[in-house]
């Protein structure tokens, strides 16, 4: 699964001020992963999508691209 990186990742960075890694550490399957996708080495896997969706309210189509 693709993302729109810049437009998506930024938004995540200003939804997660407020959270550590490790807040989501369980969508991402660890807290590493959630460092991989915020500097841009790693993409959502489609079970990260759903889980971030669920956590944060919007829509999946938000990160698909």
């Amino acid at each position: 699964i693709s993302l729109g990186l810049v437009g998506s990742e930024m938004c995540i960075r200003d939804s997660t001020n407020n959270l550590a890694q490790k807040d989501l550490a369980d969508i991402f399957g660890g807290q590493a992963n959630v460092s991989k996708f915020l500097t841009g080495k790693r993409k959502l896997s489609s079970s990260q999508i759903a889980g971030l969706k669920h956590k944060f309210h919007i829509s999946a189509d938000f990160f698909v691209r």
